[in-house]
């Protein structure tokens, strides 16, 4: 395994662009992006898009940066989850990062991804003031009608025109978007939202002209198709019927803020809840697995907080909108890590630093499943229980396992009882009974 994807001092990278940074571009990074990938992330694009082309090696970065190769790689990470960057690795560790020109500000605020992700940044205020700013004013052009020329209409085109080339052309500007960070996939059946919608007053031509924004937020909030139209006619304009994609958005948000249950107990899991007699699970684990796979990263953390007594903080949202974005893990990976921490750990919140060591761990270790990441948690519960044996016998002082001591100073471990962990397993079941409630 190549040590932090091709970063150390030593290793030497170079750097190309797909196109210059011009002006609309500058100023989406300066402050759309900015906000979602910090300052760090910021500072390193800065630097490689006014890099000289020649081979350089990474110590060069982390002098001017004054950052530490695990810094440099995770501000390296969320340039590449923002879609401004892509890094290819060689067999001799040897990078190359391709610069992507950040999206201008209508294209920004018309990807739903990193809309939303601005959006709870930013708060509210401030992500309408940056709309304001920065979308041109829409013109009211409803007395008029359109007049405009087609292309072919106006110009002429030789009959010797090499198609060939054309073609060449486009291939190579299609290859251009694949730049971009893909679109989740999801279980989100957009005809059935179509049809929920078919009788009320929205204009569903809108509606399908949003449906990555759909995508989205079933794919980050786990909001299902009942419930978004129920979002989507509260962001209607009753006068035109036409949908408002950034009103749906904050209500999203909103609903996010104040929602604390999980899906209901009959969702089909996603991957299904079967968990192979192999792994050992007693039935309480296994219904933390069904509970893990069904259910949207953010209103797992909100489900575990809520029985603790607890709130979501702001850094802890942060925290799981950057995995979920990333695809680092799979969202019931996510859970379990979410899991470990409050409920096997009892810390008090997620703590960037141990959260990020984990999900590295968990990736090497290419853990896909809730059940590959429980048996994960179990194996390591009996290394932790000799240590602790070994601190009360005096022999070795007690330490985190390796993969966690790094980023855990000042942490107190309270181990929970096996008791309190199948409780909070049956509660995190129960939960979704109440959710009828508050979405009715």
């Amino acid at each position: 395994m190549m040590e932090l994807a091709g970063i150390n001092p030593q290793s030497k990278f170079k750097i190309a662009a797909h196109t210059i940074l011009a002006s609309d571009a500058r100023q989406s990074l300066d402050q759309l992006y900015l906000p979602i990938i910090g300052t760090k992330a910021y500072a390193l694009l800065n630097l490689l898009w006014g890099w000289s082309a020649k081979v350089s090696e990474h110590f060069q970065l982390m002098e001017r940066l004054s950052l530490d190769k695990q810094d440099l790689y995770r501000a390296r990470q969320k340039c590449e989850g923002a879609g401004l960057l892509r890094t290819f690795v060689n067999n001799e560790n040897e990078v190359y990062y391709l610069l992507v020109s950040p999206l201008v500000p209508v294209a920004f605020f018309e990807n739903p991804l990193l809309s939303q992700l601005l959006l709870e940044m930013v708060g509210e205020s401030a992500f309408l003031e940056l709309s304001r700013i920065l979308l041109p004013a829409k013109p009211e052009l409803a007395d008029y009608q359109e007049t405009t020329h087609a292309l072919t209409s106006v110009f002429r085109f030789a009959a010797t025109t090499p198609a060939q080339l054309v073609t060449n052309v486009k291939r190579n500007a299609a290859a251009v978007q694949t730049a971009r960070t893909p679109m989740p996939q999801t279980t989100f059946d957009f005809e059935l939202l179509l049809s929920i919608l078919k009788n009320s007053f929205v204009d569903l031509q809108t509606i399908k002209k949003a449906k990555p924004l759909f995508l989205a937020t079933k794919e980050l909030y786990g909001l299902d198709e009942v419930a978004q139209a129920k979002l989507i006619e509260r962001a209607t304009n009753l006068t035109t019927n036409r949908f408002d994609a950034q009103q749906f958005q904050l209500l999203v948000a909103r609903k996010n803020k104040l929602q604390t249950t999980a899906p209901a107990a009959d969702e089909p899991a996603k991957h299904g809840s079967q968990v192979s007699s192999t792994t050992k699970l007693s039935q309480q684990e296994q219904q933390l697995v069904a509970v893990a796979e069904r259910t949207a990263p953010m209103i797992f953390l909100q489900g575990l907080k809520h029985e603790k007594g607890g709130f979501v903080t702001n850094g802890e949202e942060r925290v799981l909108r950057s995995l979920v974005e990333t695809h680092q893990l799979e969202p019931e990976v996510i859970n379990l890590l979410s899991y470990l921490l409050l409920v096997d750990r009892d810390y008090p919140t997620l703590n960037r630093n141990l959260v990020d060591t984990i999900a590295n761990d968990w990736a090497q270790q290419k853990i896909t499943t809730a059940t590959g990441a429980l048996v994960a948690i179990k194996n390591r519960q009996p290394q932790r229980k000799q240590q602790k044996t070994s601190v009360k016998r005096g022999n070795v002082r007690e330490t985190l396992p390796q993969w966690a001591k790094r980023d855990a100073t000042g942490q107190t471990e309270k181990p929970v009882s096996s008791a309190e962990k199948s409780e909070l397993a049956k509660r995190l079941a129960k939960i979704n009974h109440a959710k009828e409630d508050q979405d009715g």
